[in-house]
Parts: structure tokens; C-alpha cells; sequence
């Protein structure tokens, strides 16, 4: 029993490490759908799609996104939300430290790091979209924030999304503004790079866990030997 005890030691660990990863990349994955969440809402504060939206929902639902990813991001800095920071994983310090640009070529419609097209035009420089993985995040937080005062201030015709007219003139405003085309770029390599992490991240789960089941049976097995063994034992000295 003694033995099984000690021997079952590294598994709890395990149990442990996997634990913080599962915390790390429920975290981390939140942060995917926020993205795509500010990504929607910038159009929907031009748009002005009443039969979905009432007046400034669609701007309020855009500042509360981004007050949420800022919260995320300085949690998974510090480890306030009760689980470790990505400096336990150095194996993903080339996303979150270097830059770089990386991609998951299993998902359907993911353009590779290569048909990345850099457009200093626009803002779009190679300097800026391989930046780490937290300072291309703060970079579109801030292009956003500049977006939204520019809103107010104006610069963006407003019209409701409900006539032919509007929607081509929506449609081209969106077309040739070079906040639109920055963040369409930003928010690709963005969503590259969380989707890699978050993907290595399961995959080391996976390495863990298989190792580890591997291991409980080992144990499991020597353990049952060894209570066979001490049975054996005491029925000689009790038959004896």
C-alpha cells in the first residue's frame, strides 16, 4: 500500500499540471471569441442595423468586449484568475515572446504565414504583424480605441443597413478605409496565433495524459503483485 502511495506521487502532479493547463486554455480560448466579438462590433457601430441593434448597443457591446479582453490579457499576465501565467510554458515563448507568425493548417479557410500580404500603406508593415502574440493584441486594442474616437468625432458616415443605397455606401467606406483593411490583417494573424497556442496547449494535455495512464497501470500492476505477495506471505506464517 506504502508503495502505491509514493509511487502515486508523480501522478497527482500530473493531475495537477493538467489542471492548470485546462484553466490556462479555457482562458486563453476566451479570448478568440472577444476578438471576433470587436472585429464584428467596429462594422455594427457604422452600420446601425436597427431591426438588430438599439441606439449605441452596438457600441456599448464594443467597449465592454474590449474592457473584457484587457482583463483577460492582464490575468494571464499575472495569474489573477487562479491559474499559471504562459512563463510555466516555455514552449510557446516564440508566439507569446518572439516574433513570428504561425498558423493551424487544419482549419478550413486559414490562409499559411506565406500568403500573408504586409501593406505599410496601411499600417500593415511585417514589423508590425509578426510582433509577439500580446503586443499584436495591445496593437489592435489601441487601432480599435483610435477607431472608436474617430466615430465620434465624425469621421465615419453612420447610416442604417437598410437600403441599397446605404449598403453601398457602407460597403465602400469599409473597402477603402485603411482602419478595415489594418484590422482584417491584424485580427487574421491575431486568431493564427491563439489558435496555435491553445492548440499546442491540448496537445501537451494529451502527452501527459497518455504518459501518466501508461504509468497509473505499471503501478496498478506492481502494486497488486506486491499485495499477492504479502498475502502469500502471512498465509505461510498463519498455516504454518
Amino acid at each position: 500500500m506504502g508503495y502505491i502511495l509514493v509511487s502515486g506521487i508523480p501522478v497527482l502532479k500530473v493531475v495537477n499540471d493538467v489542471q492548470d493547463m485546462i484553466s490556462i486554455v479555457q482562458q486563453s480560448a476566451d479570448r478568440v471569441s472577444l476578438i471576433k466579438n470587436i472585429q464584428y462590433f467596429t462594422y455594427e457601430v457604422i452600420n446601425q442595423d436597427r431591426s438588430i441593434f438599439l441606439k449605441e448597443e452596438a457600441e456599448r457591446i464594443l467597449d465592454n468586449s474590449i474592457k473584457k479582453i484587457e482583463r483577460i490579457q492582464e490575468e494571464l499576465k499575472s495569474g489573477e484568475y487562479g491559474g499559471p501565467t504562459f512563463d510555466s510554458y516555455p514552449f510557446l515563448d516564440k508566439v507569446i515572446k518572439e516574433n513570428g507568425c504561425y498558423r493551424l493548417e487544419t482549419i478550413p479557410g486559414c490562409n499559411s504565414c506565406d500568403d500573408v500580404i504586409y501593406d505599410n500603406s496601411y499600417g500593415f508593415s511585417e514589423e508590425v504583424g509578426s510582433l509577439p502574440l500580446d503586443e499584436l493584441i495591445r496593437t489592435y486594442i489601441y487601432s480599435v480605441t483610435n477607431f472608436m474616437n474617430d466615430v465620434e468625432e465624425g469621421k465615419y458616415i453612420k447610416l442604417q443597413f437598410n437600403t441599397k443605397e446605404n449598403i453601398k455606401i457602407l460597403y465602400d467606406q469599409f473597402l477603402e478605409d485603411q482602419f478595415f483593411m489594418l484590422q482584417e490583417k491584424l485580427v487574421e494573424n491575431i486568431l493564427g496565433d491563439l489558435n496555435y497556442v491553445n492548440h499546442e496547449l491540448v496537445e501537451e494535455i494529451k502527452v501527459q495524459l497518455n504518459t501518466q495512464s501508461e504509468s497509473v497501470v505499471t503501478i496498478i500492476a506492481i502494486g497488486i503483485f506486491i499485495c499477492i505477495l504479502i498475502y502469500i506471505y502471512f498465509q505461510k506464517i498463519v498455516f504454518k
